[in-house]
């Protein structure tokens, strides 16, 4: 085995790692965490991770803190269960097979740029302070399941390739701007305690919003519906609903109303119209 001094990932404190019969000359040094060479590193990555967790852990089920930022991760993830008191930054780290991070609960999360190769798992999730999903890419299906977020997340400009389900999640608020939802994605039960933005989203496939509350204002601007956006028995208790500007795609809608105001009827009567405008004018329009 060759070492070298520093691992090349910008920041890394991680002895480089290169297994024999590979020539150094053509390979950048590497730590076992940041190499690029996913079949011939497994077995050591799996025992290193293991030795990770371990220094990591205060406790049983207790992680202080996970610096995993650009980890290239060759084996399949589980992380059910754990409390992360400190941060976890996952930021730019490739996940090539499937991840699950099922009843875990984040003080603080960073997801930024991730990439989930394989299916991944949030279910029952607590997020308590920031979590941060921005530019992250999803190939497989992602599910939220019955998640919290206790402070608004950021999935702004994320990209989900696979069916998204975040049924019975529960948002302070959310920012999902410039999403993109290329299969199906399930919001039905999900309740948005303030605002929820979903302003120049693309919903390439059927997005369901049945039995959504919305308690603070819904921003749908912009929005595209390339299939179908089924609206039906949403609570839209917030004072604003906005689906500003041309929305092309079909709806269905039937909405229910607690305590309305002023500001909610109007809002509420132009996103009528706009829905009758959409109806006549149902194209499916590409994205």
């Amino acid at each position: 085995m060759v070492h070298f001094e520093n691992c090349s990932y910008d920041g890394c404190l991680w002895s480089p790692w290169l297994p024999s019969g590979i020539n150094s000359a053509d390979q950048k040094p590497f730590c076992i965490f940041h190499s690029p060479l996913l079949d011939v590193k497994k077995k050591a990555f799996k025992e290193a991770w293991e030795i990770f967790l371990n220094n990591s852990s205060s406790a049983p089920g207790e992680i202080e803190s996970l610096e995993c930022a650009g980890f290239i991760f060759p084996i399949q993830v589980n992380l059910n269960g754990l409390n992360v008191s400190g941060k976890a930054n996952f930021s730019n780290a490739l996940f090539v097979h499937d991840a699950s991070f099922e009843n875990i609960r984040f003080a603080r999360a960073d997801f930024t740029g991730v990439r989930f190769a394989g299916d991944t798992f949030f279910n029952r999730a607590s997020f308590i302070w920031f979590a941060k999903f921005d530019h992250s890419q999803f190939s497989g299906k992602v599910s939220f399941v019955r998640s919290q977020f206790l402070l608004p997340p950021l999935f702004c400009h994320a990209h989900f390739a696979g069916s998204a389900n975040f049924k019975k999640t529960r948002f302070t608020s959310a920012r999902f701007d410039h999403a993109f939802f290329l299969d199906d994605v399930d919001f039905s039960k999900a309740s948005f305690i303030d605002e929820a933005d979903f302003h120049n989203v693309h919903f390439n496939g059927n997005a369901l919003f049945t039995d959504t509350e919305f308690k603070g204002k819904a921003v749908f601007d912009d929005a595209r519906f390339s299939s179908f956006g089924y609206f039906s028995d949403v609570n839209f208790s917030g004072t604003t609903i906005s689906f500003g500007h041309d929305t092309p795609g079909p709806y269905k809608s039937r909405s229910r109303i607690s305590r309305p105001s002023f500001n909610l009827y109007y809002s509420l009567a132009k996103t009528w119209k706009a829905i009758q405008r959409w109806r006549l004018r149902y194209r499916s329009s590409p994205i």
